[in-house]
C-alpha cells in the first residue's frame, strides 16, 4: 500500500513540474512580453519546478487545493491580463506585465499557496476531529 502511494506522490510531483514547466515555456513563447537573459531563464524555470512540485506533492499526499490552485489562477489570470492589456491592444510594455510580475515573483505566489494549504489543512483537521 505504501508503495502504490508513494508512486502516486512521485506521477503527481512529477506531472506538476512537467505542466508547470510547459506553461511557462507556453508563456514565454506565446506573449513575447519577456525576453529572459540567461539568469532570469534558469530563475524561471527554477520557479516552475518548484511550483509545480509542491503543488504536486501537496496534492498527492495531503490533499490539499490550495497549492494548485492559487498558482495556476494567478497564473492564468496574468496571462488573460497580459493579453488584454499588452497582446490584444499592442502597446510595448515600459515594466514587466502582469505575467511577468507572477513569473518573477514565483516565490510569492508558492508562499502563498502553501500558507493556503497550511490553513486549509488546519480547517480540515478540524472537521475530521468534531
Amino acid at each position: 500500500m505504501s508503495g502504490d502511494r508513494g508512486t502516486r506522490v512521485r506521477a503527481a510531483v512529477g506531472a506538476g513540474v512537467f505542466l508547470s514547466l510547459l506553461a511557462v515555456w507556453l508563456a514565454l513563447r506565446l506573449f513575447d512580453v519577456i525576453d529572459p537573459g540567461p539568469g532570469t531563464a534558469v530563475y524561471l524555470l527554477v520557479g516552475a519546478v518548484v511550483a509545480g512540485a509542491v503543488g504536486g506533492w501537496a496534492r498527492a499526499s495531503r490533499g490539499l487545493v490550495s497549492p494548485v490552485a492559487v498558482p495556476g489562477v494567478a497564473f492564468f489570470g496574468a496571462a488573460v491580463a497580459t493579453w488584454a492589456l499588452f497582446v490584444a491592444t499592442a502597446p510595448t510594455p515600459a515594466d514587466p506585465t502582469p505575467l511577468g510580475w507572477v513569473l518573477l515573483g514565483w516565490p510569492a505566489v508558492v508562499f502563498v499557496g502553501v500558507a493556503g494549504g497550511a490553513a486549509e489543512s488546519v480547517l480540515n483537521d478540524r472537521e475530521g476531529g468534531e
